[in-house]
């Protein structure tokens, strides 16, 4: 997850927050993401 690609930029300049904290409150729940992904990826296809 790229903090500073374009959409969060526009979405962060839009609402008149900064990146950054854009990306520490969105940063958990994509972690939460990806390890999700990983484990149904396992359960699918190293069965």
């Amino acid at each position: 997850c790229d903090p500073t690609n374009t959409h969060n930029v526009w979405i962060a300049n839009f609402t008149g927050t900064r990146v950054e904290e854009m990306t520490k409150e969105t940063l958990l729940p994509m972690m939460f993401v990806c390890i999700g992904g990983l484990i149904l990826g396992a359960i699918l296809f190293l069965r």
